[in-house]
């Protein structure tokens, strides 16, 4: 799986802004980016992804409330949302569905070469 990292992101206002209050929250950012595409959140971060990062909350919430101040994260619920995550990159749902797709064409293409293996060569000039 893949995520969309504007090639711009080194200079992004909020980003620059981020890294000047906090580093560690730019740190965390890109932690999460990579967390919400791999679990399929929808750019989702929960609790206890940051607390798996951070040993001591403090430090969690200074470096979230730079997010958040930021514009990069926005609160939702228990957790946070990466700001235009759907906006840049696939819903999970979507992600899901093209697997999905994807494995029943593999699927199909199995079947269809072991009934060919079982059918045995073809004479020359009959076709496939």
């Amino acid at each position: 799986m893949w995520l969309r990292i504007d090639d711009r992101l080194h200079s992004h206002p909020k980003i620059r802004r981020a890294w000047q209050a906090n580093r560690d929250a730019v740190g965390l950012h890109f932690l999460a980016l990579s967390y919400v595409a791999d679990k399929l959140t929808d750019g989702y971060v929960d609790l206890t992804f940051l607390r798996d990062q951070f040993p001591e909350m403090a430090e969690a919430q200074r470096a979230v409330s730079v997010l958040v101040s930021a514009g990069l994260w926005e609160t939702s619920g228990e957790g946070w949302v990466i700001h235009d995550w759907l906006r840049y990159n696939d819903s999970a749902a979507g992600i899901r569905a093209r697997r999905e797709a994807r494995e029943a064409k593999r699927a199909l293409n199995r079947r269809l070469l072991d009934e060919a293996d079982r059918r045995g060569p073809r004479p020359p000039g009959t076709g496939r």
